[in-house]
């Protein structure tokens, strides 16, 4: 794809002669219309500084969240068919996150080829998670709009969004380290509504400077020991202590957690169920 130097005249010579074909290259990037592409690298306080030079990325980002959400959706339901709704939905949080989404920007320096104010430029724009995230989901909908919906899929599943096409084994690994890691995450939120503080993991055997397992971990709140569990890794330990305690309803676990605090002579008023 060559570009039309009088459609992206606002570009640097920099941007036109080697960052934006970096970008098209790697994204495997191609239009009818490369007044879509335009609108999709132009960011909003660009057209605040210059005004009547066009309109901004914003609807096209607002599109593209949409395009972004089906097919990533559409994959992990063909994908796997064993998965929970609560599960569908922790793994397409982590696909179309702000953070995932801006790391996959940085990687073709997607930064350096967006139109910004001057402004917004010095202060770091560039590199916000923000901007790039919304760049990159203004290019999906311009390549939606330009070339239709499998377009865009392929765009999505396997060049922004490649670990979406991992064979068995290598997405096998990514879906139960994402699903795990959300575990934590969520026991340490509920940990937290009931103002109760942030759970520990802390090794209590031998083993503890040894790389070799088994590892056992204890779950601590405070000082009080919660729950433990032995594996080969602390990792494998610390994703099953989290996952068994989410396993449990909120009021049950709201319960069990009352209880070990009653025994180890802590007050337990302030737990909400």
């Amino acid at each position: 794809m060559t570009l039309n130097s009088t459609v992206f005249k606002g570009f640097s010579d920099e941007a036109l002669k080697k960052l934006l074909p970096l970008l098209i290259e790697r994204w495997s990037l191609s239009f009818q219309d490369e007044a879509y592409l335009l609108r999709a690298l132009t960011h909003s306080s660009f057209i605040h500084e210059n005004p009547g030079s066009g309109e901004s990325n914003e609807r096209l980002e607002f599109l593209g969240d949409s395009v972004l959400g089906l097919v990533v959706s559409e994959t992990l339901m063909k994908r796997g068919a064993q998965w929970s709704e609560g599960e569908l939905s922790r793994l397409k949080s982590y696909f179309v996150s702000e953070t995932t989404l801006a790391e996959q920007a940085r990687k073709v320096q997607l930064g350096h080829c967006l139109l910004l104010g001057k402004g917004e430029r010095l202060s770091g724009g560039g590199d916000r998670e923000s901007a790039l995230a919304d760049a990159v989901e203004a290019i999906i909908a311009a390549v939606f709009l330009d070339g239709g919906f499998q377009t865009a899929t392929r765009l999505v599943t396997e060049r922004i969004l490649p670990e979406l096409s991992l064979p068995s084994p290598e997405w096998d690994t990514l879906v139960a380290a994402v699903l795990e890691k959300d575990a934590k995450s969520r026991l340490q939120e509920f940990f937290q509504q009931q103002g109760l503080g942030t759970p520990r993991y802390v090794c209590t055997n031998s083993t503890l400077a040894s790389s070799v397992g088994p590892f056992e971990m204890t779950l601590f709140l405070g000082e009080v020991a919660l729950d433990l569990e032995t594996a080969p890794s602390k990792r494998e330990a610390t994703q099953i202590l989290a996952r068994r305690l989410l396993a449990m309803s909120p009021s049950d676990l709201v319960g069990f957690v009352a209880n070990q605090l009653k025994q180890k002579g802590f007050m337990t008023s302030g737990i909400s169920s």
